[in-house]
């Protein structure tokens, strides 16, 4: 397993929320995957859980960060 820790500093405490998820789907290349969490992460705090067997994660933040992170995991990893 690896596990992201996204410890960045909270500025401008304004609408917070906590995005609890999970998802069961076969990770191929679970360090591609923890580069590419860790760079849409940029203002969230918590924690994200990867195996070959999936992603669990809990996160805080800004309400607008956090929408633009579920955004982000819904379009998908791009091809680098």
């Amino acid at each position: 397993n690896i596990l992201v820790n996204c410890c960045h500093l909270l500025h401008n405490m304004r609408e917070m929320g906590i995005l609890l998820y999970y998802s069961y789907a076969a990770v191929d290349n679970p360090q591609k995957l923890k580069s590419w969490l860790e760079s849409i992460s940029d203002g969230l705090v918590g924690r994200v859980r990867i195996s070959k067997e999936g992603v669990n994660g809990t996160l805080g933040g800004d309400l607008k960060r956090l929408e633009q992170y579920v955004e982000a995991t819904r379009q998908g990893m791009p091809e680098i």
